[in-house]
């Protein structure tokens, strides 16, 4: 076993709920039928812009190369922007079942409900310092979500260290 397979079985791992939806659908075949082929764009696109695999792990989970990765991106792009019926029906019952994702790490609950292309509803779950939870907006960017977690971080070792 080499390294390379070392960590595609740690990605395995981490996204059980995506190997679980490539063996549900057998999406490592070859076949060419739409319906098989239009499900594996769709995931293409959750392993690389929601689970921020590269091109050629996301191709490993299917026994596929980075180009055909990339091909498919375009494709799940251009049927996802259009609309179309027939995509997005086929692709229907994997966006249902990874709409809403909930991560533990011991410390924090995160529940990740994504509304639509621009909107994504975050629940985060955990104890908080009160200071942090007054500078929560009701909406908030990503790039403002991880700077209040990196601060929280910050502060809360810096408490430690003081304790310590």
């Amino acid at each position: 076993m080499t390294m390379k397979d070392d960590v595609l079985a740690l990605y395995k791992v981490a996204n059980k709920d995506i190997v679980d939806i490539i063996e549900e659908f057998n999406l490592t075949s070859t076949t060419r039928e739409r319906g098989t082929v239009y499900k594996r764009y769709y995931l293409y696109d959750v392993l690389t812009k929601r689970r921020h695999l590269t091109t050629t792990m996301t191709g490993r989970f299917f026994g596929k190369d980075h180009s055909s990765v990339i091909h498919g991106l375009k494709q799940h792009e251009f049927w996802w922007k259009i609309k179309d019926k027939g995509y997005i029906s086929q692709v229907n019952t994997i966006h249902e079942a990874l709409k809403n994702e909930v991560i533990h790490d011991g410390k924090y609950g995160i529940e990740i409900k994504h509304l639509g292309e621009e909107e994504t509803k975050v629940i985060i779950t955990g104890n908080f310092d009160w200071r942090v939870l007054e500078k929560l907006p009701s909406r908030l960017t990503k790039e403002e979500l991880t700077k209040i977690f990196k601060e929280h971080g910050k502060n809360e070792r810096s408490i430690h260290s003081n304790n310590e």
